[in-house]
């Protein structure tokens, strides 16, 4: 599998690089909070049946079947091997390290990146939250969760794809499917749907029947994993609309409810989704590989349209299936489409050796959370302005100083210290 990875391994500076900043997510991290505390039960309980005897939760929860189950199960497994916080943090740096990995491969196949790049590439997906529509649709977390290793599995399945690697894809998405059923099951669909209609366009017909055919691959183990242990399962049940009440309307309305989150929310994701699509444009006439480029373009449209549909399905319809499947989480494609693009755009920018530009590859990078996506848009804003304007010198490098006072603003009000600071830590590595 990890042939793939040939011209990263081959070199021992990007792996140490990679996996160095693999360990900046555990400053500041969080341990046996939030929703770990729920997971933790879950685990001890496999560990001990007797711990928490007849207690309601446990007894559904660490049923086969059940959608913690296997992620429990594994990591009650590791335990034999060493205490449980240390499994906890060692699944965080790996998880961390293969998301960076698969971003960094990723950068250099589908828009050509240097090393440069592709390190950026991998910085702004281990370390940068990007905007939070939703509050769910991140790539990692301060705390470790199931969704933490299945979206690195679930990235490495969309970038082994691209590779043509389709059965080590179909074998990734299902692993990350057993972590986290929503996550692991919506992004493996969207990458192999938008995999095989870019082949389908491309005319690259030979790769079209063995990617369908991991498909179906996928699909099965999913069902297997998933479907199979529930069949015959009665339930005492609740109506959709109890169901909808409790979980979207009570619990978490600010997973489910995009129509109840603020314009402010809505703005950042949409100028995210604007530029990331310009840059896009740009890799397209640099040469990047059309065909996975075609790829990416065909998850973001999917990711947002059912964005979209979930306001009427969810919001209006108050469907059970769609609230399940909290649609809004997907979000997190989109940001790691922006991510190695943003990444693979800096680097350029970088080996300009251009003052100007070196700056603004500093804006597209370093903001955290909900500021990067104004810093994304002033960085798009004044390159675009001294193109057009044909600015040289320390003209041009004067014309960059708006766009980094805005960004200080944004980056105050609406940024995330802590992932500026690792990410600028990582920054600073890179370049030592």
């Amino acid at each position: 599998m990890f042939m793939i990875f040939e011209r990263f391994a081959r070199d021992w500076r990007p792996m140490t690089y990679l996996l160095l900043v693999s360990f900046l997510p555990l400053f500041a991290a969080d341990f046996g909070v939030g929703n770990q505390a729920e997971q933790f039960s879950i685990i001890e309980r496999l560990r001990n049946q007797s711990f928490a005897a007849g207690d309601f939760f446990l007894e559904d929860a660490a049923k086969l079947g059940q959608p913690r189950f296997y992620y429990a199960w594994a990591v009650a497994a590791l335990t034999q091997f060493g205490p449980l916080h240390v499994v906890i943090h060692a699944l965080a740096v790996f998880s961390t390290f293969l998301l960076g990995l698969a971003s960094a491969v990723a950068a250099a196949h589908v828009f050509r990146a240097g090393v440069i790049g592709s390190a950026l590439a991998a910085t702004s997906a281990m370390l940068n939250g990007g905007f939070s529509l939703g509050y769910a649709g991140f790539l990692t977390f301060d705390s470790f969760q199931p969704a933490s290793i299945a979206i690195a599995l679930a990235i490495s399945g969309i970038v082994l794809l691209l590779k043509k690697k389709c059965w080590w894809a179909a074998l990734a998405m299902i692993v990350s499917s057993l972590m986290h059923p929503t996550i692991g099951a919506e992004i493996g669909v969207i990458g192999f749907a938008a995999v095989l209609c870019a082949r389908a366009i491309w005319g690259a017909r030979e790769d079209v029947i063995p990617t369908a055919l991991a498909f179906v691959l996928f699909l099965a183990g999913f069902a297997v994993a998933w479907v199979l242990p529930n069949l015959g399962v009665g339930e005492a049940g609740i109506s959709d609309q109890q169901f909808f009440s409790i979980l979207a309307e009570f619990r978490a309305p600010h997973h489910y409810l995009g129509t109840g989150l603020s314009l402010r929310r809505w703005l950042e994701a949409v100028l995210f989704l604007f530029v990331c699509l310009f840059v896009i444009g740009f890799a397209w006439q640099k040469g990047g590989d059309r065909a996975s480029l075609t790829a990416l373009v065909l998850m973001v449209i999917a990711v947002s349209g059912l964005v979209v549909l979930s306001l009427y399905f969810v919001d209006v319809m108050h469907s059970r299936l769609w609230t399940t499947a909290q649609v809004l989480r997907n979000l997190l494609l989109l940001k790691w489409v922006g991510f190695i693009a943003f990444g693979w755009l800096a680097g350029r920018w970088i080996e300009t050796r251009q003052p100007e530009l070196a700056v603004l590859a500093v804006l597209i990078v370093l903001p955290g959370l909900d500021s990067l996506s104004y810093s994304l848009f002033f960085a798009i804003a004044t390159w675009s302005g001294i193109g057009i304007l044909k600015l040289r010198g320390r003209v041009a490098l004067a014309a960059t100083v708006p766009a980094v006072v805005f960004t200080c603003y944004h980056m105050f009000r609406f940024g995330a210290a802590e992932q500026s600071v690792r990410i600028g830590i990582a920054v600073a590595v890179l370049f030592l």
